[in-house]
């Protein structure tokens, strides 16, 4: 059964305004944040059905800080 539930994307973000004008936004993003599955692979989420010699899709964390003038 190659049947799945993912949770692909989080993206948490606040924007704040600033008294010269600008604005300040701050962000944090999880990519690749959990699959819930019954598979016994490695990937469910595979071209072709066939996930031999495949690495796992790594999890990924990204911060980030905005100014807008």
């Amino acid at each position: 059964d190659g049947s799945f539930f993912q949770i692909d994307r989080i993206t948490l973000s606040s924007l704040f305004d600033l008294d010269k004008g600008g604005a300040l936004s701050i962000f944090a993003t999880v990519q690749n944040v959990a699959t819930f599955t019954k598979y016994s692979g490695i990937d469910p989420e595979v071209f072709n059905g066939i996930d031999n010699n495949l690495y796992p899709r790594p999890r990924t964390y990204i911060i980030g800080l905005k100014y807008n003038f």
